[in-house]
């Protein structure tokens, strides 16, 4: 099992030639691929402020990436959201929750995030 940030699962069910050869390997290799349900939100934040255009409503292309994809929604465990703010490292809400999330499931991440990957809170891939 593997998590993948926000960006990644969008260039996964979108444009895999996004994607490092590296992440693209472990992505394709992963027996079960997971996002945060942070993600989501992130998705629909970043729309409604026109920082990227899925061309239709935010809910129903991630619902149709998660069945073209069979990734995999996990919810904020509640003790992961609390730690999630004392990784100050990482400035973003969503980063430290989706990390925070990978941490309670004692996964790797892939992210392209230089800020995550320069962290060394969690093991990334990229």
């Amino acid at each position: 099992m593997i998590v993948a940030d926000t960006h990644a699962f969008i260039w996964w069910a979108h444009d895999r030639n996004e994607l490092s050869k590296t992440a693209k390997a472990a992505l394709k290799s992963a027996d079960q691929i997971l996002i945060s349900a942070i993600t989501g939100w992130e998705i629909a934040l970043l729309v409604e402020k026109d920082r990227l255009w899925v061309g239709t409503d935010p809910l129903i292309w991630i619902t149709d990436a998660l069945a073209r994809t069979q990734i995999e929604v996990v919810p904020l465990p509640i003790d992961a959201a609390v730690r999630s703010v004392q990784l100050r490292q990482l400035r973003d809400p969503a980063d430290q929750m989706i990390v925070a999330t990978a941490l309670d499931l004692g996964l790797s991440l892939v992210t392209s995030d230089k800020r995550i990957r320069d962290s060394g809170l969690i093991e990334t891939i990229w």
